[in-house]
């Protein structure tokens, strides 16, 4: 059966630009991955200082921190080295230990410039998922031929 990835991903944006700092960055929600196969964080960096002691993190809680806290998920931390400028670091939770899921960027020590963080909670068991107010415009085209737009 076929199923394009856009009808079995629900995509977010999960934290915005973030400028040069040496501080921890945690999103303000975590991501619903109820009955979810999985989520997937896509961080664009912008420029590292040689020097930057960064990663991913994925933590967990049942309802979103409001009465049982985030936790680290064991084994998540992703390095990002100070040589990954202008590239995309993932981060993939497949079967999330909890509901909710969120991605926090690390830093320390240098500077390090976040351009963007999106979660794709994904499922293929669901078809179609209806996308959230984060994202403006999606289509799915499937076998066209070729030709003008």
């Amino acid at each position: 059966m076929f199923r394009a990835l856009l009808s079995v991903t629900k995509m977010f944006r999960h934290i915005g630009p973030t400028a040069a700092g040496a501080t921890d960055i945690t999103p303000s929600a975590g991501v619903n991955c109820t009955g979810a196969d999985g989520v997937l964080f896509t961080a664009a960096f912008g420029a590292i200082t040689a020097g930057a002691v960064t990663s991913l993190q994925a933590e967990a809680s049942n309802d979103d921190g409001v009465a049982d806290a985030y936790a680290t998920i064991a084994g998540t931390s992703v390095p990002v080295l100070d040589t990954h400028d202008g590239k995309l670091v993932c981060l993939d939770i497949s079967r999330p230990p909890k509901a909710y899921v969120r991605c926090v960027v690390k830093r320390a020590t240098q500077n390090a410039v976040l351009d963007l963080l999106t979660a794709q909670v994904y499922d293929f068991r669901t078809n179609p998922v209806t996308q959230g107010t984060d994202v403006a415009v999606s289509e799915i085209h499937v076998a066209k031929p070729l030709g003008t737009a």
